[in-house]
């Protein structure tokens, strides 16, 4: 999605933790070696590195009554972080984004993250955080994310961030994108029609002129 991060805000109080979400794009450039000499052979022991240093991850999308076990060895690197970063090497890739989606899930249920953000718009999506018990998932998905993310790999999380709604431990979603998805308009409007109704109309008319549409 652009670029990821996740939040951990502690207070003398309160701790919350806050995870981010931007999603970006990771060039890989060429490796140039000084040397003609094969790789196994100026690092005899690589191979051997790669078994102690590699964690299999047997499950690669969201599953009922899923534990988490191949993830576990997550928790002393990301456990009480401030920000991680979710990143990719190609946008549209569905299994980038199907185990992005359960390493969110991990994150919210075993590590304590509370806040998800994208890079999409951020009235949008404080719009459909607002209101995503009232709709679909899919509407929530389409309304709240730029195009490239509305996929089909994508909808779990929001299937999860509306189950987890009223719980005691939500997963709130947030945007930072100041470009406009489309539905904040009308969410305005309909928000001011208990406080005052020209408002609104005047703020669904302002956000329609700034995106255009």
């Amino acid at each position: 999605m652009g670029g990821l991060y996740l939040i951990s805000h502690k207070t003398k109080y309160r701790s919350r933790y806050y995870l981010g979400i931007i999603i970006f794009c990771v060039t890989l450039f060429p490796c140039l070696l000084s040397s003609p000499q094969p790789l196994a052979t100026s690092q005899p022991n690589w191979q051997q590195w790669l078994k102690t240093n590699t964690y299999p991850i047997k499950i690669t999308r969201p599953e009922a009554g899923d534990q988490y076990r191949d993830l576990s060895f997550l928790e002393p690197v990301l456990k009480n972080k401030q920000l991680i970063f979710l990143g990719e090497s190609s946008h549209g890739t569905g299994e980038f984004s199907s185990v992005k989606v359960r390493l969110v899930e991990y994150l919210h249920k075993k590590l304590g993250y509370r806040v998800l953000v994208f890079e999409s718009g951020l009235g949008e999506l404080f719009a459909e955080n607002q209101q995503i018990k009232q709709q679909t998932s899919t509407q929530t998905l389409k309304d709240s994310l730029f195009d490239i993310w509305q996929t089909k790999e994508v909808l779990p999380l929001f299937d999860y961030v509306k189950q987890n709604k009223n719980t005691q431990n939500p997963l709130q979603i947030a945007g930072i994108d100041m470009q406009p998805v489309r539905a904040y308009g009308t969410f305005l409007n309909k928000w001011f029609q208990t406080v005052n109704p020209q408002m609104g109309k005047l703020a669904e008319q302002t956000e329609e002129d700034f995106s255009g549409t």
